[in-house]
């Protein structure tokens, strides 16, 4: 992809992001970046995985937009919905957040004088219509209650992937609905550690 490309001129206009299992890291480097799991930030350091989780939520926004707090209360309304919409355990959602600096974001070749929020969600496919729907609509909704954006500025872009080309916890990800059959195949000290996730 093109890093150089202006932020907002198209649904692929994220730069690429590479994560490691305690870091998000991006081409331009962002003004701060976190990663906020159901088990809290960095829930699998030190644990021998180095896999992007799927799904993965990344939220940019300008610098200073959200508080800690904020941050926190979207990662888990987002953490919620997906796993009541999508049906996939919560261990599986990921979300990140990054911020822009002055001067690095463009719309219509102009800095925006509103405050936006974008989120794009990489998410395994086989999801109904309806049930993208309600994904974006219900995030859009508690975005917006907790933020204080309109929700005209609110922009999210879901990108589908198969299952066969994520690599989660040393596996091949299932495809919907194989969840189970592929957890129970997972070594037991690891079923142990994400079902208190679940």
């Amino acid at each position: 992809m093109d890093t150089g490309r202006t932020l907002g001129s198209e649904p692929d206009w994220f730069p690429d992001v590479q994560w490691t299992a305690d870091q998000a890291v991006r081409s331009p480097q962002p003004a701060q970046s976190r990663e906020l799991t159901e088990g809290g930030p960095s829930a699998d350091s030190g644990r021998g995985s180095s896999e992007a989780k799927m799904p993965t939520y990344v939220c940019w926004t300008r610098a200073g937009q959200l508080s800690p707090d904020q941050r926190q209360r979207i990662a888990k309304c987002i953490t919620e919905i997906h796993h009541d919409v999508a049906l996939a355990p919560r261990y599986f959602v990921q979300v990140i957040f990054n911020e822009w600096e002055p001067h690095s974001h463009y719309i219509g070749g102009a800095e925006p004088e509103d405050t936006y929020i974008w989120i794009r969600a990489d998410i395994r496919s086989g999801r109904t219509q309806e049930q993208k729907r309600q994904l974006l609509t219900r995030i859009v909704d508690e975005v917006c209650a907790i933020s204080d954006v309109s929700r005209e500025n609110v922009r999210i872009y879901l990108s589908e992937l198969p299952g066969t080309n994520i690599m989660e916890f040393g596996q091949i990800a299932p495809q919907p609905g194989e969840e189970d059959a592929w957890f129970a195949k997972l070594p037991d000290d690891l079923q142990a550690r994400l079902r208190t996730r679940a």
